[in-house]
């Protein structure tokens, strides 16, 4: 592993986790966790990359982490969400190193202790990566302000399966607190926005962007709205493969 000092660099890390275990962990032992599967190929010049407090954003504008937009494709609705935040299929105390492959998750979805977003991408127009599967189904497109978290692309080099997925993962998953807003899609069309009234806001953010025909709804517990998903669908705390859409085999940007 690469000698480049202590790997927090000014980091929030693990700060936004759902799982209690993880985010009390000193940020160097989560580190040394995801290093014991490390690739063979990067392993004397790269580790895990947390990020900064301060980023620079894919617009290259410099904004704190809780100010950069994320995203998160999902099949399981607000009423879930909301409620539990993203928690990741793995929450065993002592995950084995499978689980904590950082390189098997992002390249295979293997089950682990991770949850995945990506970044909202401006390069002269706003675009997002999407899976193919977004347009089949009601789906969830979730928008994410969280701290902390690792930088796929950075942390993994050229061995980064899905670059233009530009993913940033977070191990232990992600408190409701810092889920802003989901756009609720049936088959592809918006059919509402979801507004989370328990957002803990930076201040400073844009506004939510939708069409004037476009219904915001703030949430609450229970919604008799908020459940939608497909009939196939396990209510469930924590994520399955089925619900999980962030594949970087089988997606598009736009």
């Amino acid at each position: 592993m690469a000698n480049r000092g202590p790997p927090n660099h000014i980091t929030n890390g693990i700060q936004a986790a759902v799982i209690e275990w993880i985010r009390s962990l000193d940020l160097e032992l989560i580190s040394l966790l995801l290093s014991r599967s490390w690739p063979m190929s990067i392993l004397d010049n790269s580790e895990p990359q947390w990020r900064p407090t301060e980023v620079t954003d894919t617009d290259n504008v410099v904004r704190i982490d809780r100010r950069q937009r994320l995203l998160r494709w999902d099949r399981r609705p607000p009423n879930e969400i909301f409620l539990d935040g993203f928690v990741p299929i793995v929450t065993r105390e002592n995950p084995d190193w499978e689980e904590t492959d950082l390189y098997g998750f992002a390249k295979n979805n293997n089950p682990s202790i991770f949850v995945s977003t990506t970044k909202t991408q401006r390069n002269k127009k706003t675009y997002v990566w999407t899976p193919r599967t977004a347009n089949r189904g009601i789906v969830y497109q979730y928008e994410i302000y969280a701290p902390g978290g690792v930088d796929v692309n950075e942390s993994l080099l050229h061995e980064s399966p899905w670059p233009n997925q530009m993913e940033v993962a977070f191990p232990g998953g992600i408190q409701n607190i810092y889920i802003r807003s989901a756009r609720e899609l049936h088959n592809g069309r918006i059919q509402r926005i979801w507004v989370n009234p328990n957002f803990l806001d930076p201040n400073e953010l844009e506004p939510i962007t939708s069409s004037s025909r476009t219904p915001n709804v703030i949430w609450r517990i229970d919604h008799p709205d908020g459940g939608h998903k497909d009939l196939d669908g396990r209510s469930k705390r924590s994520a399955s493969l089925d619900d999980d859409l962030m594949h970087g085999g089988a997606e598009s940007v736009s």
